[in-house]
């Protein structure tokens, strides 16, 4: 870390998505399925981009953060929350990771990314489809929101996302 008596308060920008930046989707639950007994997950991608003019680097064990998924403006859902390490890294494809030997180091440019796969859970384990008591041959359209907490390194505050709002189709088949 650069060493100075303030901090620069914006050293990144941030980008809240799915890692392939849709916000629509229609989620069949479909355990009859041959490929695919369940639905695939939705894979959520945080990207963190260095606009501070040095190079930022200290201990990768000092990630820590945090994921909250719930049902938008469902007020007794208490929701998932998912922890962020050094392990949630996940560098696009060619790109190298930004943790070498115990160390994130990110230069001017650079960006760091972490995900989750979200496996359609809320409150706990319930699948939402189980949560909202659907039935066979039903379908409901559900506003999701995703909301990133994360501290890089101890001398920086937390970064806070943006919230991101998916809209999800469930559809049980069976």
């Amino acid at each position: 870390m650069p060493s100075r008596n303030e901090i620069p308060v914006d050293l990144f920008s941030t980008y809240l998505s799915t890692a392939d930046g849709r916000t629509s989707f229609t989620i069949t639950r479909d355990p009859a399925a041959f490929n695919f007994p369940h639905p695939a997950p939705v894979r959520i991608r945080f990207a963190l981009i260095n606009i501070f003019d040095e190079t930022l680097q200290g201990s990768s064990e000092n990630i820590t953060g945090s994921v909250d998924i719930w049902i938008a403006n469902d007020i007794n859902l208490a929701g998932n929350t998912y922890v962020l390490t050094k392990d949630n890294e996940f560098p696009t494809t060619g790109t190298p990771s930004l943790i070498q030997n115990s160390f994130l180091t990110i230069d001017p440019g650079d960006t760091f990314f972490v995900e989750i796969s979200w496996p359609h859970e809320v409150e706990g384990t319930d699948k939402v489809w189980e949560y909202l008591g659907m039935v066979n041959g039903s379908s409901k359209l559900v506003n999701i929101s995703v909301l990133v907490k994360i501290q890089l390194f101890r001398e920086l505050p937390v970064i806070v996302s943006e919230l991101l709002q998916l809209h999800i189709l469930y559809i049980k088949n069976s």
